[in-house]
């Protein structure tokens, strides 16, 4: 049974030249850029309530993979399992890719809430977990553990949404923000191994730049639907282009002002984020690609 959970042998067999393009493609459903992608757009022309609650509920996930990858220290398979001949620096349990993909595609299935989101979800998630072991990225016990965590993820976050906690979530914005400023400085500072990942607070500080943003708009409030087809199209490229932009602008910008690295990285994350959820939404209402609407209309 042990040889089960850490070795990949049987894998072996398996793959072949069109199955590698194939799982190539869906574990890309599980990284970071396209995960980005993902978040934004569904914020932007899907549902700003629904896309926001998604955004948290994957940034913490990422967070956490993040911290129980480096306090577990679990290895990864022997490099002869690994297709590119290169293994990821970071270490195996939880697979990232499988937690983050089962958090994020069960969840956006039920804030869709439509009978064929669920068993597409169930599939997308199901095939990001089997990629990392076709790839002979990650073993079956990593996979199973980010699996058994992304499940009671889910199952936590429902809980919290429950009517008990409606008082709770009915608090300023401050307090959401401030809560995740403390989180991100106790994870600074408790952080399992040294140096602390640099892209910690780079995450960190998308996640109160997106919170700020949420809370900045609905200050008048602001909500807005989709036009027609072609339009929804092109509001979601021209705000990928915009977030990309800003993205590559605050690259240089931090670079040439040569502050050190994680107050760098912390700053670029925050005003990221604030653009993503403070700006681009009602920039493309201005562009005509989206329609303002009285919030709580559609």
């Amino acid at each position: 049974m042990d040889s089960f959970f850490h070795q990949l042998d049987w894998v072996l067999p398996l793959r072949s030249e069109f199955l590698t393009v194939i799982f190539e493609g869906i574990t890309s459903l599980g990284e970071a850029n396209i995960i980005l992608m993902i978040l934004v757009i569904f914020y932007w022309i899907i549902n700003r309530e629904a896309g926001n609650r998604l955004a948290i509920i994957v940034l913490t996930t990422v967070l956490l993979n993040s911290f129980l990858k480096d306090l577990w220290q679990n290895p990864r398979p022997d490099l002869k399992y690994v297709l590119d001949g290169s293994l990821t620096k970071s270490f195996g349990a939880p697979s990232g890719h499988t937690q983050i993909a089962v958090v994020m595609w069960l969840w956006m299935a039920r804030e869709i809430g439509k009978r064929w989101a669920w068993p597409v979800a169930g599939i997308i998630a199901a095939g990001v977990g089997f990629s990392r072991l076709y790839l002979g990225e990650h073993d079956v016990e990593d996979v199973l553990a980010g699996l058994g965590i992304a499940l009671g993820t889910l199952l936590l976050f429902r809980w919290a949404l429950f009517p008990l906690f409606e008082r709770w979530r009915g608090l300023s914005p401050v307090v959401p923000i401030g809560v995740t400023a403390a989180g991100l400085a106790v994870l600074y500072y408790c952080w399992p191994v040294e140096p602390v990942p640099k892209n910690l607070l780079l995450i960190g500080g998308f996640f109160m730049g997106w919170l700020g943003g949420v809370a900045l708009l609905n200050r008048k409030p602001f909500d807005s639907r989709r036009l027609t087809p072609s339009r929804t199209l092109l509001a979601a490229l021209l705000g990928v282009v915009l977030l990309g932009s800003v993205m590559i602008g605050l690259r240089s910008i931090l670079q040439l002002l040569e502050l050190p690295e994680p107050i760098a990285r912390l700053i670029g994350g925050l005003i990221v984020g604030l653009t993503a959820t403070g700006l681009v939404p009602p920039l493309l209402v201005r562009f005509k690609l989206m329609q303002k609407v009285e919030p709580g209309r559609t």
